[in-house]
This record gives structure tokens, C-alpha cells and sequence, in this order.
């Protein structure tokens, strides 16, 4: 996933001021791409961002637009949603037969607690093949409350406003990492 390059994540062209038809207004689009072979996939050359790529450690090949929005969520719930783990929540019934999940009296958004669980899930299976426990959390928890994780086609990224970065990538079509 990737800012939009004709709009710069603002949805609308920046040439014409009409919405933007490339991203279908939503400001970022799916790519799909190759590692980058100036700097080996790691963004960098010689501590500066790479140019070849830009800083993302892949080239684009092609940009597909999203079917439908992709699903954001603030930061800053994710949050919210991990303290809610770490200190207890509980699914409460309202009047409406709609559920809805507090913790300490605030309520958490489902979406931001489905992704960290999904998060949590995935770092647990990292760990089992060697990865450092926790560290994709403690990252994550470092990035400021502004920055939005956003799940698409191709994974779960975070995104501060003018770059996002990977969190998960799903496997491709060929069987690795997308």
C-alpha cells in the first residue's frame, strides 16, 4: 500500500482539483512490486534513504485501486484498545441489541481491538519462528497517536499521513510475502 501518487493521500488530483480516479478518492492504492535491487529491499544506502525506491525497499510495478475503502483506524484507539486488554474489558448489550466494549468505563472501538488481536496473534507466531517477543507491539506502540493502521489486499500497515509501512504483508499468489 502506498500514498496515491497522483493525489498525495489527499483524494483529490492535484492537476485537475476534481477527485481523484486513480485512488478513487481514498488517498493511498494497493501496489504491487518487486524488492528493490539498488538497496536489497532495505529502503537505504549508506544511512540515506534509497532513491531507486524511494525509502520503501520495493519498485512498483503496477497500482490497483481499492474495491472499497480500506478499513482505517486511528492509532490512538489501538491504544486505547491494548490498555483495555492489559487491564480487563468486558461486551456489554445496549438497547438497541447492539454490543459494545468498555473498558473502565471508556468504550473501545471493535475495529482497533479486531486488528490488535490480530497483531497479538500474528507476533505470537513471529515469536515461535524466532522473531524477538513483542516487538512489532512495542514498536507500534511507540508511533505517535495520529499515524492510522490500515488493513488492505496486501496487509496491515501504518501510516503517518506521508508514509506507511508495513506491519503485516499477506502472502502472495506465488506463496511469499506480498
Amino acid at each position: 500500500m502506498h500514498v496515491c501518487p497522483i493525489c498525495r493521500g489527499t483524494g483529490i488530483n492535484l492537476l485537475t482539483s476534481e477527485p481523484c480516479d486513480v485512488c478513487r478518492s481514498y488517498g493511498v492504492v494497493v501496489s504491487l512490486g518487486n524488492r528493490c535491487m539498488a538497496c536489497n529491499g532495505h529502503g537505504k544506502q549508506w544511512n540515506r534513504p534509497c532513491n531507486a525506491c524511494r525509502g520503501s525497499g520495493y519498485t512498483i510495478k503496477e497500482i490497483i485501486p481499492f474495491q472499497e475503502p480500506p478499513l482505517r483506524v486511528g492509532l490512538g484507539l489501538i491504544k486505547k484498545a491494548f490498555l483495555a486488554l492489559r487491564t480487563g474489558f468486558r461486551v456489554m448489550k445496549d438497547e438497541d441489541g447492539d454490543y459494545r466494549i468498555e473498558s473502565g468505563g471508556n468504550e473501545v472501538h471493535p475495529g482497533a481491538l479486531g486488528i490488535l488481536s490480530g497483531l497479538l496473534h500474528w507476533s505470537a507466531e513471529r515469536t515461535e519462528q524466532g522473531a524477538e517477543p513483542g516487538r512489532l507491539i512495542r514498536d507500534l506502540l511507540k508511533l505517535p497517536d495520529h499515524a492510522e493502521v490500515i488493513v488492505s489486499p496486501d496487509g496491515i500497515w501504518v501510516h503517518d499521513g506521508k508514509r506507511g509501512a508495513p506491519l503485516v504483508q499477506f502472502l502472495s499468489e506465488k506463496g511469499g510475502q506480498a
